[in-house]
């Protein structure tokens, strides 16, 4: 009933982002907050939590690029660089923005990780004109 009440009753420990169940509580806590890397490149030896992000680093070494543009024969090796490209080349698409500094973002993981940087910044507006500083804090 939870799952379709998004009732998120369980929270992490570590990050307290919340669930709606315990069992995926605790395949966060593996993926997320552990250190374990079972995926090992067969090229470099570069270790990954998660297979998906092993196939990608392989396409480094064998310079496979299965992403191809609709629009022009440009071939990407992962799917944010044909979106970046789409967005750049072509206008196709939307960029996801910072509300805090205004820089472009091609998905959400990457913007939220940027947001997080901002946790340790300060901003200044200045009373003449519209620019902002930042000052890093720790």
């Amino acid at each position: 009933m939870t799952v379709h009440t998004r009732d998120k009753r369980y929270e992490c420990p570590l990050c307290s982002k919340r669930f709606t169940r315990s069992s995926t509580v605790q395949a966060h806590k593996r993926h997320v907050h552990s250190n374990r890397r079972p995926y090992e490149c067969p090229y470099c030896g570069k270790l990954f939590k998660a297979i998906k992000n092993l196939k990608c680093h392989v396409r480094i070494h064998t310079c496979a690029k299965p992403y191809s543009c609709r629009h022009c024969s440009e071939r990407f090796t992962s799917w944010d660089s044909l979106k970046r490209h789409l967005l750049k080349s072509h206008n196709e698409g939307a960029w996801l923005m910072c509300n805090m500094c205004q820089k472009k973002f091609v998905n959400g993981s990457s913007l939220k990780i940027h947001l997080l940087r901002h946790q340790h910044l300060k901003q200044y507006a200045c009373r003449e004109c519209p620019r902002i500083s930042v000052l890093q804090l720790n």
